[in-house]
């Protein structure tokens, strides 16, 4: 059967449909600063894309960032699937700054099983 005719719930076809929709928190985004440059984004970076910091780090020191409270208000009229458009954008245009190691969204983990 496929994915829509009954499948158990740990079956490969239920996982891997799963795993072509990622999820992640829209709006959020995680920065790895690249060694030697400065600690952090500057604000003028951040104002040009729409972001804050917040004052959360990864357990690897990477900055987590989200969009500030008007582009977040301005998210919530959008569609799920547009939401996380525009912050995969965001993240596109990290990547190309010089000083930025890697840029993320801000990824839901789910676990495959459980014991």
């Amino acid at each position: 059967m496929g994915i829509y005719g009954g499948e158990e719930e740990g079956s490969f076809d239920v996982v891997m449909a799963r795993s072509a929709m990622p999820t992640f928190v829209p709006g959020e985004i995680i920065v790895k600063i690249k060694e030697g440059a400065a600690a952090a984004l500057s604000q003028g970076e951040m104002g040009q894309l729409g972001l804050e910091s917040t004052s959360r780090r990864t357990s690897g020191g990477e900055m987590v960032y989200k969009f500030v409270p008007e582009e977040m208000a301005r998210m919530e009229t959008l569609s799920a699937q547009e939401s996380q458009d525009q912050t995969l954008a965001i993240v596109k245009e990290l990547e190309a700054n010089p000083n930025v190691e890697y840029a993320q969204p801000n990824w839901l983990l789910q676990p495959f099983s459980s014991p």
